[in-house]
């Protein structure tokens, strides 16, 4: 089962929101947190605390999982940084972080990039008008049910799953209503105080027929490799 954590650290202000499954090893974990707070996974020392900051476990043991602490959604996972060696300004200072640049090459390889949003849309906006109605008219709004797992055609390529498909107050024409994976939508199902459908707030987006595909896209881990995020 997947749960949305949030991630606190003991000497940088941090507060992040990230998806977990609940069968993840504590050893995983750190191993996953590392990129995230800049700590050894040998110098992390990490605290389960519930969404009222009340402290549930100390994760010793890193051979048992999230699960196995009790951890629920909006638990909040600790980080305590127990390297002797470590001074805050090391965390601070930007200039002693190694730098990744990513060649032309590779990026104009991946597809949820900006660029290759942009180049869609912008090849899109040139057909003329009659074209774009015409297509939009021959999309098959039956393939739009509601609990249908879908992926979105915009950077990033979110994916969550359909919770309405129809015409809307707000806007002309039909619209799909998504409630996403990850919190990078706009809404919580509400727009101008109309109830399309429900959700958490940030999880709930709207997008044109034409930019939602409908498919086996399960949710993805986070932290996998573009390979496995992919599957």
């Amino acid at each position: 089962m997947a749960l949305n954590l949030v991630i606190t650290h003991s000497v940088i202000e941090l507060r992040s929101e990230r998806r977990y499954f609940s069968e993840t090893k504590i050893s995983t974990l750190k191993d996953k947190l590392y990129t995230i707070v800049g700590t050894q996974p040998a110098h992390q020392q990490l605290q389960l605390k519930n969404d009222a900051g009340q402290l549930i476990a100390n994760m010793t043991d890193e051979n048992k999982s999230l699960g196995a602490y009790g951890a629920k959604n909006g638990y909040n996972v600790h980080v305590i940084d127990i390297d002797p060696f470590k001074t805050t300004a090391q965390y601070t200072d930007v200039s002693q972080v190694e730098k990744y640049e990513m060649s032309e090459k590779d990026y104009d390889a991946r597809e949820d990039t900006f660029r290759k949003w942009k180049q869609r849309n912008l090849a899109s906006s040139t057909k003329d008008g009659d074209d774009d109605e015409e297509e939009e008219e021959d999309i098959d709004m039956n393939q739009f049910k509601v609990g249908a797992r879908c992926q979105l055609d915009k950077p990033g390529q979110p994916r969550g799953k359909i919770a309405f498909a129809g015409t809307t107050e707000f806007a002309e024409g039909e619209w799909v209503g998504i409630i996403l994976d990850e919190p990078e939508g706009r809404n919580n199902g509400t727009v101008n105080k109309k109830k399309y459908f429900e959700c958490e707030e940030q999880y709930g987006i709207f997008a044109k027929p034409n930019q939602v595909k409908v498919g086996d896209y399960p949710e993805r881990d986070i932290f996998a490799t573009d390979s496995e995020s992919d599957d």
